[in-house]
Order: structure tokens, then sequence, then C-alpha cells
């Protein structure tokens, strides 16, 4: 309970700012209702890009071998350890937001500031987001 409580807090904390910074930053140049349904479209692309790699890897893992609860459980656990090293999760995160330059959400908040700080912006909330998903 305390470490979902305190995952809770960290994402309310970091997340939420950063949604707010880029809300901030197009409020002059997207209606609202279209830069929310950017950015929740951009957030919803994200969670499910992560499910799609859990979902593969746990494929990869188990795709070869007749496993039953226990060892899915083991590999499971395993996987998990393995998968929150700094460098996975670094990689992780490139992987799924590369490709999510070219998303029609992000290419017209784009087009609306295309400004450093808020491209630094979306960045950060990619980056953000992806780290809280799993």
């Amino acid at each position: 309970m305390y470490s979902n409580t305190r995952l809770a807090e960290q994402f309310d904390v970091n997340v939420k700012n950063v949604w707010l910074d880029v809300c901030d930053r197009l409020n002059a140049t997207i209606p609202e209702l279209d830069r929310l349904k950017a950015l929740s479209d951009i957030i919803e692309t994200v969670s499910t890009k992560c499910m799609e790699k859990a979902d593969a890897d746990v494929q990869i893992i188990t795709s070869s071998y007749d496993v039953n609860e226990e060892e899915m459980n083991n590999l499971l656990d395993l996987r998990r350890k393995c998968g929150q090293t700094r460098r996975k999760i670094e990689d992780v995160v490139l992987e799924i937001a590369d490709p999510l330059w070219k998303n029609e959400n992000v290419e017209t908040l784009i087009q609306a500031d295309n400004t450093n700080e808020t491209i630094h912006l979306y960045v950060d909330l990619l980056k953000m987001r992806l780290r809280f998903v799993g």
C-alpha cells in the first residue's frame, strides 16, 4: 500500500505538473477541448504502446515453453526485477517515445507552438508518463 501511495503521489506531482505546463503553453493557440483531447490521446497511445511492449516481452519468454502458473509468476517476477534498472527504463522510454513524434496529435501540438521550451515540455511529458506506466 505504501509504495502504491508513494507512486501515486510522485505521478501526481511529476506528470501532472508537466501536463499543466504544456496546457498553459498551448492556452493561447489551441482551444481547451482540442488541447485536452490531443493530450489525452497521446497519453492513451503511450499506455497502449507500453502494454503492447510488455505483452510482447512476456510472449517472447513463454513462446518456446509450456509454463505452469508458478513458473510464469517466477518469470514475470524476474522480468520485473530486470526491467526496473535505470538503463532498461531509459531504453524502453526511447523505444516508445521516438515514434510518437510522428503521431498526428503530437504533430498538431508542435504546429501550434514549436518553440524549444514547448518541445522540451512535450519530451518531458512523454518521458514522465512512460516512467510511470509500468
